[in-house]
């Protein structure tokens, strides 16, 4: 997390089933006493501006990796939808089955919601299809 206003930076890595609230206890003080926002201030307000807008799915359609995890985007109902699978056994429970399509509304200028957290696309190619997909504190390129 960075934020250059405030002149803050900081980088936490862990190696648990749900790391992400680990990494929200450990900066927030952090955060705190530098002025600065925590990464998820802004969460609930994004979440009221989703829309039920139609966006061109064209863009977004396609495979988007990293080296643990595999995002489909895929045409739904009369949007689009994310499937999530993951690439690797980390934990006990863990399963490579993919997820449920989790429809995605448009919030703005690439950015989306899934109703359980946000997914944003950069970088369209000189076709205008979308290169990256970011989510989950990571980016994941197009393969497909």
């Amino acid at each position: 997390y960075a934020d250059p206003a405030n002149k803050t930076v900081a980088a936490v890595l862990t190696n648990a089933a749900h790391g992400g609230p680990v990494v929200d206890e450990i900066t927030a003080p952090l955060y705190e006493a530098a002025g600065a926002k925590t990464p998820g201030a802004d969460y609930a307000d994004l979440e009221k501006q989703a829309t039920d807008t139609r966006v061109n799915p064209q863009p977004y359609l396609g495979e988007y990796e990293s080296v643990a995890l595999a995002f489909r985007v895929i045409p739904y109902e009369e949007g689009i939808a994310l499937r999530v699978r993951p690439k690797l056994l980390f934990y006990d429970g863990d399963t490579l089955e993919e997820s449920p399509p989790l429809r995605l509304r448009p919030i703005r200028d690439g950015l989306f919601t899934t109703g359980r957290g946000f997914v944003t696309f950069l970088n369209p190619g000189a076709d205008g299809r979308m290169q990256h997909l970011a989510s989950r504190r990571r980016l994941h390129k197009r393969n497909g």
